[in-house]
């Protein structure tokens, strides 16, 4: 699986050309890749068609680009072939720096699929990562939120083990809603799917195994 910021290759036109992954998509059957090259971005790239580039490659094909002596026809063209090796040198001292073990700024904190906690003011909710891509130098991310999609920075997404919450139930946890008489029926047991702090403390909404939510519980309300 390739990550925002990665180098690859796809086949285009009978080659194969070197691009940056810019967006990673969660697809029905599997991930899809958004791949940005020198003039275009090839949308929904099967990972199938993708293979890693090494440092080698990139250096070989700086090369080439600086020695071309054919005249770059167009503006636009000069102005992407610029662009273009701009970010062949930044993912070659990337690919450097990681080779030393240096850390990388370049990848994004959440990936697709993974669960995460979405911030809305003073609620936190249970949600998926479904679409990671780049925006101009930061990370967009699209998160799935009890049925609806969500856009959002990394300022608002939180791994679900960096919530800190005095909570007596964690989000994303299993718990039971207390029913007299029911209390071995596992129709009652469901994921803690939200939390928001109130004036009088922490309410929780609890997601049954069949999509159904219970909102405004009370931690006595749940066990």
């Amino acid at each position: 699986m390739y990550a925002i910021g990665d180098v690859v290759s796809l086949p285009r036109d009978g080659s194969r050309e070197v691009g940056e992954v810019v967006g990673v998509l969660s697809a029905p059957g599997g991930v899809l890749y958004d791949v940005s090259l020198e003039d275009i971005v090839v949308k929904a790239v099967e990972e199938v068609d993708l293979a890693p580039v090494h440092a080698d490659e990139i250096r070989t094909l700086l090369t080439s680009l600086v020695g071309m002596a054919t005249p770059v026809p167009t503006r636009r063209k000069a102005i992407l072939r610029q662009r273009y090796a701009a970010f062949l040198t930044k993912a070659l001292d990337r690919l450097d720096r990681e080779t030393k073990g240096t850390p990388s700024d370049a990848c994004a904190r959440f990936e697709v699929g993974q669960s995460v906690a979405a911030r809305d003011g003073c609620s936190l909710s249970l949600g998926v990562v479904s679409l990671v891509a780049r925006d101009g130098e930061s990370i967009r991310y699209e998160v799935d939120v009890l049925g609806e999609t969500l856009r959002l920075d990394e300022s608002h997404i939180l791994a679900l083990s960096d919530v800190e919450t005095e909570a007596a139930h964690h989000l994303g946890g299993r718990a039971r809603f207390v029913a007299d008489g029911y209390e071995g029926d596992d129709a009652f047991v469901g994921t803690i799917c939200k939390l928001e702090e109130t004036e009088t403390g922490v309410e929780y909404s609890l997601m049954f195994d069949d999509g159904d939510i219970l909102e405004g519980l009370l931690a006595a309300d749940l066990e």
